[in-house]
């Protein structure tokens, strides 16, 4: 939005998700679609599942032609299902033109900002989009891997919100860490049969975008 803009470049902080970080000065900040993509080489969408096509539809005339979309959403859309890259395929199609990936794993906000040990997924369908990525996505404090499980990270990221919901109720009634922990546990295991009957590599929820994210999202405090 125009006023959110407006004060995180006068302040340059993000006082409503990231506050006491400083934006660092050379990150441009802009309401303007078309100022903040026209010539970017990747193009990184990070907004609420509800609002992903709106947001797709306002950059669909606006991506440069061999710019790399990545997605940092994590969810299904509430009516059909479908996961992001889906989406965005119906959405974009051909205008992706430098390909698609996404990221997914424990990068709870607030760590990333304080520059705490992180790791990350990077899964493309294509190898070559996935290493590019890496390489933008690596700090000495931020280390990303690849995968070419674009279903089974989307399907993670996405399914491990239902068992952090259920843990937060279990531990609201009171329960101990013998019911989160089985909760967990046996919340991935479905999690990983639906991801294997949707065509994902099982593998995948065994690692950073699976288990990894699960455990950060059910025992984080923030």
């Amino acid at each position: 939005r125009d006023a959110d803009a407006r004060r995180m470049l006068a302040e340059r902080e993000n006082v409503r998700f990231l506050p006491g970080f400083k934006i660092p000065k050379g990150l441009l900040i802009t309401s303007d679609p078309a100022e903040a993509i026209s010539s970017a080489d990747i193009v990184v969408v990070v907004v609420p599942m509800r609002s992903i096509v709106e947001n797709l539809a306002r950059i669909k005339d606006l991506l440069p032609d061999r710019a790399i979309l990545v997605s940092g959403v994590k969810g299904l859309d509430i009516r059909t299902g479908k996961r992001v890259s889906q989406i965005v395929e119906e959405a974009l199609g051909e205008r992706v033109g430098g390909g698609f990936a996404t990221i997914s794993g424990p990068n709870l906000a607030l760590e990333v900002a304080a520059r705490e040990p992180t790791t990350t997924v990077v899964a493309s369908s294509d190898r070559h989009v996935a290493e590019r990525v890496q390489r933008v996505f690596t700090a000495p404090w931020f280390r990303s891997y690849t995968s070419g499980d674009v279903v089974g990270v989307e399907l993670a990221g996405a399914l491990k919100n239902i068992v952090a919901l259920g843990a937060g109720m279990s531990d609201g009634l009171g329960f101990g860490s013998n019911a989160r922990a089985s909760l967990m546990t046996r919340g991935l295991a479905e999690i990983t049969r639906l991801g294997v009957a949707a065509g994902a590599d099982p593998l995948t929820f065994g690692g950073l975008a699976g288990v990894g994210d699960l455990v950060a999202t059910c025992s984080s405090a923030r």
